[in-house]
C-alpha cells in the first residue's frame, strides 16, 4: 500500500503505474493488469476511477493486486478539464501525498495497452522522462486530427503558429510517459500549467455540444480545452520539456515501447508477441526484440485476437477500437 515505507519495499514495489478509468470493461482491466502481472513487474498500480462502486473492476484489481481510487469526476472536471487534463492534477495530488519516494513512474493509458515484459525493466530511464513517439511514417503536420489539436481546436496555439513549428516532428503520444518521481511531478505540473494557461470561455452551446471530451461547466462559466496530446507534444518539439529535464524518446519501429495504431506492418513471433527492430522488411519474418509496452492495441484485429485468447474468459468477445466505437 502506499502508506508503507521506501525502505521495506523490494525494489520492484517502489515503481508505480498510474492511469484512470471511465466507463472501461472488465476484460479491458483484466488486459492491462494480467499482461502486466505475467511478466513478472511487482509495481503498485494505482487506477483513479471517475466512478464510484464499480464492483466489477474492483474484483479484477484484487486479483491482480491493484488499487482503485474513485474521486469526485464532477468538480475536477469543472476545475480542472476533460479526464484526458485532470488526471495530471490527480497523478501528481497521489506522488505528493504518498509516503513511498518511488523510483520510476509510469503514467499509462489503462482501456487499449498489454504487456509483453516488465516495462520497468526495460523502459526505466535514469534522469527526466521517456516518451513514446508514434510511426514516423505520419508527421505531425500529416495527421488531420493533430493538426486540429494545434489550430481550430487550441486557438492559443493557432495564433502562436505552433503547428508550423513542429509540423515535421513525429507524433508523440501522451498515453504512455515513463520517468524518474521528480521528473513526472515537473511534467504533470507544466501540463497542468498549459492547460490554465490555454483554456478559454466559450458560449452555452458550444459548450453543451462538447462537454466532458473538449468542455466543462464551473457553475458559471463553459470552458473549452486544448487537447492534452497537442500540449504534450508542443511542450516535447518547443523545448520546453528539455529545458527542465532530461528526456528519451522511445519510438515505435525500434524501441520496446511500441504504439501500433498506425503502425503499416506489425512483426509477431510464434508466440504471439509484438517484435521491434524489423523494418520495412520483406516477407512476414524477422528475428527483433519482444516489446515490452504495446499501445492502442486494439487498433489492430490480430492483437484484438490474441489478447482475448490468453486473458479472455468463456464467453467474451474483445472488440477492436473500431467495432466497440462505431456502435
Amino acid at each position: 500500500s502506499s502508506s508503507s515505507s521506501s525502505s521495506t519495499l523490494e525494489e520492484g514495489q517502489r515503481n508505480v503505474i498510474l492511469g484512470t478509468q471511465k466507463g472501461l470493461l472488465p476484460y479491458e482491466v483484466r488486459v492491462f493488469l494480467a499482461s502486466l502481472r505475467s511478466t513478472g513487474c511487482m509495481a503498485q498500480v494505482v487506477i483513479m476511477s471517475a466512478e464510484r462502486g464499480r464492483a466489477d473492476l474492483q474484483e479484477v484489481a484484487d486479483v491482480f493486486d491493484a488499487e482503485i481510487v474513485e474521486y469526485d469526476d464532477k468538480s475536477m472536471s469543472a476545475e480542472r478539464g476533460p479526464m484526458n487534463l485532470h488526471r495530471f492534477t490527480l497523478f501528481r495530488e497521489y506522488l505528493e501525498k504518498s509516503t513511498t519516494k518511488f523510483d520510476q513512474v509510469l503514467l499509462c493509458d489503462i482501456r487499449d495497452v498489454l504487456f509483453q515484459r516488465d516495462p520497468f525493466l526495460y523502459l526505466k530511464v535514469q534522469r527526466g522522462i521517456g516518451v513514446a513517439l508514434e510511426p514516423a511514417h505520419l508527421t505531425i503536420g500529416a495527421c488531420p486530427i493533430h493538426v486540429g489539436w494545434l489550430t481550430s481546436e487550441c486557438p492559443d496555439y493557432d495564433a502562436d503558429k505552433v503547428l508550423p513549428a513542429i509540423a515535421g516532428s513525429s507524433r508523440s503520444c501522451a498515453g504512455t510517459v515513463i520517468g524518474t518521481q521528480e521528473a513526472i511531478l515537473t511534467y504533470c505540473t507544466m501540463m497542468e500549467e498549459e492547460a490554465a494557461r490555454t483554456v478559454r470561455e466559450v458560449k452555452e452551446d458550444l459548450g453543451k455540444r462538447f462537454e466532458g471530451r473538449i468542455t466543462t461547466f464551473d457553475g458559471a462559466r463553459w470552458k473549452a480545452w486544448c487537447n492534452d496530446q497537442g500540449m504534450h507534444n508542443k511542450m516535447l518539439w518547443t523545448g520546453d520539456l528539455e529545458k527542465v529535464m532530461e528526456v528519451t524518446s522511445y519510438d515505435a519501429e525500434t524501441s520496446l515501447l511500441a504504439t501500433v495504431g498506425t503502425m503499416k506492418k506489425i512483426y509477431t513471433n510464434e508466440d504471439g508477441e509484438v517484435l521491434t527492430g524489423c523494418g520495412e522488411l520483406e516477407g512476414d519474418k524477422c528475428d527483433g526484440n519482444v516489446v515490452a509496452l504495446v499501445h492502442q492495441y486494439d487498433r489492430v484485429e490480430l492483437l484484438v485476437k490474441n489478447a482475448q485468447s490468453l486473458y479472455g474468459l468463456p464467453g467474451e468477445t474483445f472488440l477492436t477500437f473500431h467495432e466497440k466505437y462505431s456502435r
